[in-house]
């Protein structure tokens, strides 16, 4: 009132004749020249109303803005949103997108080597027709694992007919060139029996 500065403005449907304040400043009433009385009522602000609207808004780049909601807890009909972690794919896998099917056989061979891994990589690279891609180039040192692991699992009935076709893309291509004679004629007599699975020896 000192400075009568303009802090708030109210309009009426009338032009007013008269302004009341209410001793607890709860209560406005004005006369109008219409003969209508205007009665506002202002609620009392309270202190918890005020610290619930300051922690409801919080200002835009500081703490409580950034953490906002971390106490929240969900109701029964809040529909819960699962956040789907992606899925880090293997060595062989991210060598397979590359294309890189030889080193993608040799790291699914490396260390103790799951059967159904390697045959799972076996299968994708005969839809891909990279098998003999994944096969060529080797030599006794780099065929040693894949031989190991077909004398290995050959008579396996689930894995049987894949391994198999493997074998004989083997034997085709690489018996003349990097099996001894022996044991070629080992792996073939092994194969063909599927009862004896014979071990190779480099």
């Amino acid at each position: 009132m000192a400075t009568w500065k303009v802090v708030h403005s109210i309009k009426e449907a009338a032009p007013v004749l008269g302004v009341a304040l209410s001793p607890s400043e709860s209560h406005l009433v004005a006369g109008m020249s219409t003969g209508l009385l205007s009665i506002r009522h202002r609620k009392p602000a309270t202190a918890a109303a005020d610290q619930a609207r300051e922690k409801a808004v919080p200002r835009t780049g500081s703490y409580l803005y950034f953490v906002r909601g971390h106490d929240h807890h969900a109701e029964q009909t809040d529909a819960k949103v699962e956040v789907q972690k992606k899925e880090r794919l293997r060595p062989y896998d991210k060598l397979l997108r590359k294309f890189k099917y030889s080193q993608a056989l040799d790291a699914a061979l490396e260390g103790r080597p799951k059967a159904v891994v390697v045959v799972s990589v076996l299968h994708e690279l005969v839809r891909r027709s990279g098998l003999r891609a994944a096969l060529s180039g080797r030599d006794e040192v780099t065929l040693r694992p894949v031989l190991l692991f077909l004398t290995k699992n050959v008579a396996n009935p689930r894995y049987a007919r894949l391994l198999i076709g493997v074998s004989n893309v083997i034997l085709g291509g690489f018996a003349n060139s990097c099996l001894r004679p022996h044991a070629a004629q080992r792996v073939r007599i092994g194969y063909r029996s599927r009862h004896v699975v014979p071990h190779y020896t480099a």
